[in-house]
């Protein structure tokens, strides 16, 4: 199976955020998003941080997304420093190596 990364990010999240919801309720056992005000909430959390978190995104080719995680990092002259965290991968695709490049 091929699949393709893409960055969470102001541009894509209004069409991905319902798919990345149903994502993370496999890693938490609960849908976080019910309203849009909901939705709105957690569009300007990530716009806010979009200077310092990353959120990576894998798609299989039909553009579902199947995986996320999300990388903190700090740039601390000479050095950037980045954790990863809150990583998921749907319990269909989980066992198949697809995050290995």
């Amino acid at each position: 199976m091929k699949v393709s990364f893409e960055a969470l990010s102001r541009k894509n999240v209004t069409t991905l955020i319902w798919q990345y919801d149903a994502l993370l309720k496999q890693l938490y056992g609960v849908k976080w998003l019910r309203t849009l005000s909901q939705v709105e909430q957690v569009l300007l959390e990530i716009v806010k941080r979009e200077e310092s978190e990353l959120i990576l995104l894998m798609f299989t080719e039909e553009r579902k997304l199947i995986g996320s995680a999300q990388a903190t990092y700090s740039f601390r002259p000479p050095t950037t420093t980045a954790y990863i965290n809150s990583v998921v991968v749907d319990e269909k695709h989980r066992g198949k190596h697809l995050g290995v490049i």
